[in-house]
């Protein structure tokens, strides 16, 4: 089998499953990875005939393609930010809106000194890739999923960057929570889909990604965002920041509820498609009251 030959056998079955557009670059990704080559070299070696081995990783690929399975679980690594992360169905797999989000952050803050933490972090891709660019903080994550955990471990070892990872429930208040300075900023990217949406949603998502990392009531779809803050009263610092990823469609709930907790200073920002995905806010301290 020829590449060519693979590459008309991988656009026939996935066709009907994905954008026409997405295709070509699905296509290029997995190729380069698995063949640990550069665009331009795998468009040169169309002709090329692959080996066994090859032929059986690929085809194995291919099947779980079929299934509806996303790339970067069946390659087990994505980039997030110029960094390497591996991925596993144990936590959310890195997107570009995160990318914006950390992008923010250290836009807005390039102090020497801070104490950061990631509610909710999955792979571990916004502390490490904060740690990565302010390597003089001091970064803590938390998670309720040991199997999460383990993963942002993993990454990073991956990338040589050092974090404080903790499991706890931040629902449920389960687990061990060592920390006695207050945090300067916290981010998040929480669940935040109503369960009532999850039936219009991908197959590639809600099949494959956690539904624990997706989807709150469909009567309380602040309910993260409410207990974080509620968190930050107790272990944030007197001005404490918050920075969180969004539904597009409850950023007026979500300002409202930050205004009931005593925050202010208050910015939306919009994704690379337009849509309200981002918001950040910073508690009014005591000290700073007229």
């Amino acid at each position: 089998m020829t590449l060519r030959e693979l590459q008309a056998l991988f656009y026939g079955q996935l066709n009907p499953m994905y954008e026409a557009d997405e295709l070509p670059k699905i296509w290029r990704w997995w190729m380069c990875e698995r063949l640990n080559c550069a665009p331009l070299q795998l468009s040169q070696s169309m002709n090329d005939g692959l080996s066994v081995h090859q032929i059986h990783q690929l085809e194995e690929d291919l099947v779980r393609f079929s299934s509806g399975e996303p790339l970067q679980y069946i390659l087990g690594n994505t980039e997030f930010f110029s960094l390497k992360f591996k991925c596993s169905s144990s936590a959310l797999i890195p997107r570009p809106e995160t990318e914006e989000l950390v992008h923010w952050i250290l836009e807005e803050n390039n102090t020497h000194d801070c104490h950061f933490l990631d509610i909710g972090t999955g792979t571990g891709c916004i502390p490490l890739a904060i740690k990565h660019h302010r390597p003089s903080w001091s970064i803590a994550a938390l998670d309720c999923s040991e199997e999460a955990l383990s993963l942002a471990r993993e990454n990073a070892s991956l990338n040589s960057l050092e974090c404080q990872w903790i499991n706890y429930d931040l629902l449920n208040g389960n687990g061990h929570f060592p920390f006695n300075q207050p945090f300067h900023i916290v981010a998040s990217n929480p669940p935040y889909i109503p369960l009532r949406d999850k039936a219009a949603m991908s197959n590639r998502v809600k099949d494959f990604e956690p539904n624990i990392a997706l989807f709150v009531p469909d009567e309380d779809p602040l309910i993260f965002y409410r207990t974080i803050l509620n968190f930050c009263t107790q272990f944030g610092a007197p001005e404490v920041a918050v920075y969180f990823e969004i539904h597009e469609n409850f950023s007026f709930e979500v300002v409202e509820l930050l205004k009931s907790k005593d925050f202010a200073n208050i910015a939306i920002r919009k994704d690379l498609q337009g849509k309200e995905r981002m918001v950040r806010a910073q508690r009014v301290s005591l000290s700073c009251e007229s």
